[in-house]
C-alpha cells in the first residue's frame, strides 16, 4: 500500500470515529505510522481526538505542523456546524472540542517555529473560537517582547480572516 493510500484509509478510519477507530488510531501516535494516524485522529471529530492531539502538540513534537493541521481539521468551525446541522452533535459538542483545540494551539504558539506558526494560525482560523482573540490578548500579556510582537501579528492575521 503506498503512503497516500495509508493516509487516506487513516482518513477514512478517522470519519466513523468509533470507539475502535479512535483507540487504533491512537495506538498509532507512537510509531512509524504516527503521520497517518494524526490524519485520521484529525477527521476524527470527537473530544477525544482533540485532547489526545493537543497532548501530542504539548510535547513540542519534530511533526507540530501536522499535529497542528490535524487539530485545525478536528476543530473546523464548518465541520461543527456541518454535523450540528444533521443532527449528529450538538453545539456544545462542538465547542468544547474547538475550545481544546484553541488553547493548544495558542499554547504550542510561543515555542513554535516561523513555519508552524503559520500552520498554527491556519489552524485557529479554521477553529472560529468565539475565545481566541480574549486568549491572545492574555498571552500578550505574559510574553517576552519577542513573543507579543508575534502574538500581534496572529491577532491580526485572525482579524483579518
Amino acid at each position: 500500500m503506498c503512503s497516500s493510500d495509508l493516509g487516506e484509509a487513516a482518513e477514512a478510519l478517522g470519519r466513523l470515529g468509533t470507539d475502535a477507530e479512535l483507540q487504533l488510531l491512537q495506538n498509532h501516535t507512537t510509531d512509524g505510522l504516527r503521520w497517518a494516524a494524526l490524519k485520521g485522529l484529525g477527521e476524527c471529530m470527537r473530544l477525544e481526538s482533540a485532547k489526545t492531539l493537543a497532548q501530542l502538540l504539548a510535547q513540542q513534537p519534530a511533526d507540530a505542523d501536522d499535529v497542528a493541521r490535524a487539530l485545525g481539521n478536528v476543530a473546523s468551525s464548518w465541520g461543527w456546524a456541518a454535523l450540528e446541522r444533521s443532527g449528529k452533535a450538538s453545539a456544545a459538542q462542538g465547542l468544547d472540542v474547538r475550545t481544546v483545540a484553541a488553547k493548544a494551539l495558542l499554547a504550542a504558539y510561543a515555542w513554535a517555529s516561523p513555519a508552524t506558526r503559520t500552520v498554527i494560525g491556519q489552524s485557529l482560523q479554521m477553529a472560529e473560537h468565539p475565545d481566541t482573540q480574549l486568549w491572545l490578548q492574555q498571552a500578550q500579556a505574559q510574553g517576552s517582547p519577542q513573543l507579543k510582537s508575534a502574538y500581534s501579528t496572529l491577532a491580526g492575521q485572525l482579524k483579518g480572516k
